[in-house]
């Protein structure tokens, strides 16, 4: 895959700033064409039964199993089901193959019971085994999703009981296990089995196909271009009321061609991370509607802390106070973001101390830290360039990279602006030879946990996957997260975690930039929208057109 250079050719880093500034995130949107205006109801000339939704980037895999970020949520939540389900805003768990659950006082027992005569796409009933043999796989191939369950457990803890009953055995106590039962997809075990090459667990066969219960059955499937899923008959909560009988799940990279796109009512919704000027244009489109929430997802940049001249403390510090965070926030993405004041934890969850010290943009520190790091490195590594990942059709992400590259330059240091796709991003974030000196990231729900965020980004635990880029490790930590991840009191927990913030901030692998809002970008005749921090809305099932 072709790697995409930033091009700056006919504006200068400070033009780009500037005219970003005035709330444009501008350059990249020149060249809309007018659109074409509905002169009925419904919008655009797609039929009210068919909907059609657009992503930046396009899914290479269909395997639930395999990819863990947002995006490949659309045929997981469509197409597949699980034990529980995270719904609506704030998430709530509700049980979905499972009916109830019981965890041990320890939190190393979880016993469920599935709810009796739920089939499959293809008729098979869904049972306790099937669930264990999805957390074998999802162990087994080690793939993204693995990373949330291979630190606690190993692939045969999961018991079958009964036909409708599986108990999953952890490593070690886990209070919070039940938030992240969701992100486990129940697969079809017999299917899978039919179709296993060499011990593969399906997974040839898989990335192609699909194997679940979901709402929607796969219908077809293009890895360049997406896939269309038809309503499945035999869906557990049935198809009274209105409902979509086919959605269509495609690729657009570039945003300008998105928004156009939706304001034609060629697709009728987009990703829910537009920049300020596109919502601004969409609010006021006569074809289109904007719905706003506060998430928890978190904005920042992943700062490589094994590799110079990043791996120097001073160097991190000094890039830290060298971000220009308010303008970013008020004038880049005219304040539809919050300032982050958790730093490591989301704003509006548990965890983190409420005095916590966050870094403010100010030159003199920044330069006094760059010269402390300049003695404690060697010429060599100093002077590296360094190269800031942005991920591609994610504008935001485009121009904080190109604020600290503005910044940097005026401490007389030279950095570099890349754009790639997500999918290259994370696979290169993997190894430590090969992930990023500097990556613009967001952190999504997973699970409504600290740990989901504080977790995952910062324990040892997750190095080897996308959660881990940065190779952070700090041993008083790790014990701290461990902490927080093994006990069931939400006291003790909440102490691990306030030291553990403070401490990393201290550390300064990453600058803590803002809190997000998500804004569910439609054509003017959705309806049924039922947004989630967890998979961002992308469960259809609720939503029709009229």
């Amino acid at each position: 895959m072709r790697k995409g250079r930033m091009n700056n050719t006919g504006i200068s880093r400070r033009a780009f700033i500037k005219k970003a500034g005035a709330g444009a995130a501008a350059l990249a949107f020149g060249g809309i064409l007018s659109p074409r205006r509905a002169s009925a109801k419904l919008v655009g000339n797609v039929p009210a039964s068919r909907f059609i939704y657009s992503w930046e980037e396009s899914l290479m895999n269909l395997d639930p199993h395999v990819a863990a970020h947002v995006p490949p949520y659309c045929y997981k939540l469509n197409m597949y089901g699980e034990l529980y389900r995270y719904q609506d805003t704030p998430p709530k768990l509700i049980p979905w193959i499972a009916e109830s659950y019981e965890a041990s006082p320890d939190g190393q027992k979880w016993t469920f019971r599935l709810k009796k005569g739920l089939k499959f796409h293809d008729g098979n009933e869904i049972t306790a085994e099937d669930v264990r043999f999805s957390a074998e796989r999802v162990i087994q191939m080690g793939k993204a999703v693995a990373a949330n369950f291979k630190p606690i457990m190993k692939k045969d803890a999961v018991k079958v009981i009964d036909q409708y009953t599986c108990q999953f055995n952890l490593d070690k106590p886990i209070g919070f296990f039940i938030a992240l039962v969701p992100l486990l997809s129940i697969v079809n075990s017999k299917l899978l089995r039919q179709h296993d090459k060499s011990g593969d667990y399906g997974a040839a066969w898989l990335a192609n196909n699909e194997a679940g219960s979901g709402a929607y059955k796969l219908k077809t499937w293009d890895p360049a271009k997406g896939f269309t899923a038809e309503q499945w008959p035999g869906w557990m909560h049935g198809w009274a009321g209105k409902h979509f009988k086919e959605i269509e799940v495609n690729m657009i990279v570039e945003m300008a061609s998105r928004v156009a796109a939706l304001m034609n009512g060629d697709i009728h919704a987009t990703d829910p991370y537009l920049p300020p000027d596109q919502i601004d244009r969409l609010k006021k489109h006569p074809n289109t509607q904007v719905m706003t929430v506060e998430t928890l997802k978190t904005f920042f940049m992943r700062l490589n802390t094994i590799r110079p001249p990043t791996s120097n403390l001073h160097f991190r510090k000094a890039l830290s106070y060298a971000f220009l965070y308010k303008e970013f926030i008020e004038k880049a993405m005219v304040n539809y973001v919050f300032p982050s004041l958790g730093g490591p934890i989301p704003n509006n969850l548990w965890g983190w101390p409420k005095d916590l010290k966050i870094y403010e943009t100010d030159m003199e520190k920044a330069k006094q830290e760059l010269a402390m790091a300049k003695k404690e490195l060697n010429p060599e590594e100093f002077s590296r360039p360094v190269t800031i990942k942005a991920n591609k059709g994610d504008t935001p992400s485009k121009i904080a990279a190109l604020y600290l590259q503005s910044q940097a330059s005026e401490l007389g240091l030279k950095m570099n602006v890349q754009e790639e796709t997500f999918p290259v991003l994370a696979a290169a974030a993997v190894d430590p030879k090969t992930t990023h000196d500097i990556w613009v990231h967001h952190m999504s729900a997973y699970y409504l946990d600290p740990d989901n965020w504080i977790g995952k980004t910062y324990s040892k635990l997750y190095h080897g996957s996308f959660f881990g880029s940065t190779f952070y490790y700090n041993e008083k930590v790790e014990a701290l997260l461990e902490k927080g991840r093994t006990s069931v009191d939400r006291e003790t927990r909440q102490r691990a975690y306030e030291e553990a913030c403070r401490l990393i901030m201290a550390d300064v692998p990453d600058i803590w930039i803002c809190n997000e809002k998500a804004n569910g970008a439609f054509t003017s005749d959705v309806r049924g929208w039922r947004c989630c921090d967890v998979g961002m809305g992308q469960e259809f099932y609720s939503m029709w057109r009229e």
